[in-house]
């Protein structure tokens, strides 16, 4: 798999201002980090939880550092959605997803046209019997043992 950051440093969360931006205590020092998950993640944002971050050097930035993951119970969780396809996509070619060892992806970005409208779906995968199976990837931030959740999202 692809290196996705060249550089990841841990920070603990100290507060967040706005929907996109929260405050992290840097080896001592106050800093702010673009957060790319604007959900409310009240699961997760806790006074002095780590955070990953990695710098960036975009000269027009508010923020020098953008958070890419958050620990809980032990277990990072990656909040960097850019990368879910990635991640999903390695998962799938290493046959790492138990019960999913037969399926192959074909392509991504797979769009499907129903009843005259058109629906974008992240991969469409086959097996060896020309079954299709279209997969949408989702980051989820609220989960337990048996299932995953986006509170922040109304699923009808």
């Amino acid at each position: 798999m692809k290196v996705l950051y060249d550089t990841i440093l841990k920070a603990k969360y100290t507060g967040r201002p706005n929907r996109f931006v929260v405050t992290l205590d840097l080896n001592g020092e106050s800093v702010l980090a673009h957060l790319p998950n604007p959900g409310r993640m009240w699961e997760l944002l806790f006074t002095g939880v780590t955070m990953y971050i990695v710098p960036h050097d975009k000269p027009d930035a508010k923020t020098k550092y953008r958070v890419v993951g958050i620990e809980r119970d032990g277990v990072v969780i990656m909040l960097d959605t850019n990368y879910s396809n990635d991640v999903a996509q390695h998962l799938i070619e290493n046959k790492l997803i138990p019960g999913w060892e037969e399926w192959r992806i074909v392509r991504r970005e797979y769009t499907v046209k129903l009843h005259g409208t058109s629906s974008r779906f992240d991969l469409l995968l086959t097996n060896d019997k020309d079954d299709e199976f279209l997969l949408e990837v989702k980051s989820c931030t609220l989960f337990s043992k048996t299932g995953a959740m986006f509170p922040d999202a109304i699923t009808e």
